[in-house]
C-alpha cells in the first residue's frame, strides 16, 4: 500500500514538474498582438510612401516598386468599389511605366480604360498608354509598329477628348510619331532608289506625302517622287511634283537640282541631275 502510495506520489511529483515549465513558458510568452487590416485610405499612403525614392544600404534613390503594386492591387481587390481602387490601379500602370516595364503598364491602362470608358482620368490613362508604345519606338530603319500603335492612341485621345488637357501633349507625340514614320518610309524609298526600283520609291514617297504631310518629309519626298517618275518615263508628273518642290521650298537642298530637272525636261533630255536627298 505504501509502495503504491509512492508510486503515485512519485507519478504527482512528475507530473507536478512537468507541468512547471509548461506553465512558466506559457508565462513568459508575449502576448500576440492582432494586427488590424488597414483602410483603404492607409494603404494607399503607404503605397505611395513605398515609391518614394530612398536610400538602401549603399545605394541611394531605391524604389520599392514591387511592394508599392502589391500594396495598391490590396486596394483594388479589397476594396473594390472604393475611390482609391481607380487611383491604385493607375498607380500600378504608373510604378510599372516608371520602372521600364513598358508592355506591362500599358496592359493596366489598356484594361482602365476599356473597364472605365467614362472615368475623368481616361485622357490621362490614354496617353501614358501611348508613352508606353512611344519608349519603345526603335531607330527609323527597324520595323514602326510601336510608332503606329503610339499614333492610334494620341489619335484616339485628340478625336475623343478634344478639350482635355492632354489632348495638346498628345498631339504634340502625334506629330513626332509622323516623323518618324516619314523618315523610315523614307528611308526605305532610298533603300529602292540605290537599287534602282522606282516604282516602290514611288510608292514609299507617296505615302509620306499622302499620310504625313507636314512632318518635314514634304521636300524630300516631292524630290523622290519627281526622281521616280522622270525614270519611270512620266514626265508630266514628274514636272508636277518637281515645280511643287521648288515653289513651296525654294530653299531645301534639293530645290538646285530640282531646277535642273525641270530644265531638262523642259528642253527634252534625258539624264538625272545629282540631288541630296
Amino acid at each position: 500500500m505504501r509502495r503504491t502510495i509512492h508510486i503515485a506520489g512519485a507519478m504527482i511529483c512528475a507530473l507536478a514538474a512537468g507541468a512547471l515549465p509548461l506553465a512558466g513558458c506559457r508565462h513568459a510568452e508575449p502576448d500576440k498582438k492582432i494586427e488590424r487590416l488597414l483602410t483603404a485610405d492607409e494603404l494607399y499612403k503607404r503605397g505611395l510612401e513605398q515609391l518614394k525614392p530612398h536610400r538602401a544600404f549603399l545605394f541611394w534613390n531605391v524604389v520599392d516598386t514591387e511592394e508599392a503594386i502589391a500594396t495598391f492591387q490590396q486596394i483594388v481587390d479589397n476594396f473594390p468599389e472604393s475611390d482609391y481602387a481607380l487611383q491604385a490601379q493607375l498607380q500600378i500602370a504608373k510604378a510599372y511605366f516608371d520602372d521600364g516595364r513598358h508592355e506591362e503598364a500599358e496592359a493596366r491602362y489598356k484594361e482602365f480604360i476599356e473597364t472605365h470608358p467614362t472615368h475623368g482620368t481616361v485622357p490621362e490613362a490614354m496617353y501614358q498608354a501611348g508613352m508606353c508604345k512611344f519608349k519603345e519606338i526603335p531607330i527609323r530603319e527597324r520595323d514602326q509598329t510601336k510608332t503606329k500603335e503610339a499614333a492610334g492612341y494620341f489619335e484616339l485621345l485628340i478625336n475623343k477628348f478634344p478639350d482635355s488637357p492632354y489632348a495638346e501633349q498628345a498631339q504634340a507625340r502625334l506629330d513626332e510619331c509622323k516623323g518618324k514614320l516619314a523618315a523610315h518610309d523614307f528611308a526605305v524609298a532610298e533603300f529602292y532608289l540605290e537599287r534602282e526600283d522606282y516604282r516602290a520609291a514611288l510608292n514609299r514617297c507617296s505615302t509620306i506625302l499622302a499620310n504625313y504631310p507636314g512632318a518635314g518629309w514634304d521636300a524630300r519626298a516631292l524630290y523622290c517622287v519627281g526622281i521616280a517618275n522622270f525614270h519611270l518615263d512620266e514626265p508630266e508628273r514628274a514636272r508636277e511634283a518637281l515645280e511643287q518642290l521648288v515653289e513651296e521650298y525654294p530653299s531645301d537642298a534639293n530645290a538646285g537640282s530640282a531646277r535642273g530637272l525641270l530644265a531638262k525636261l523642259q528642253s527634252g533630255e534625258g539624264e538625272e541631275p545629282s540631288g541630296e536627298n
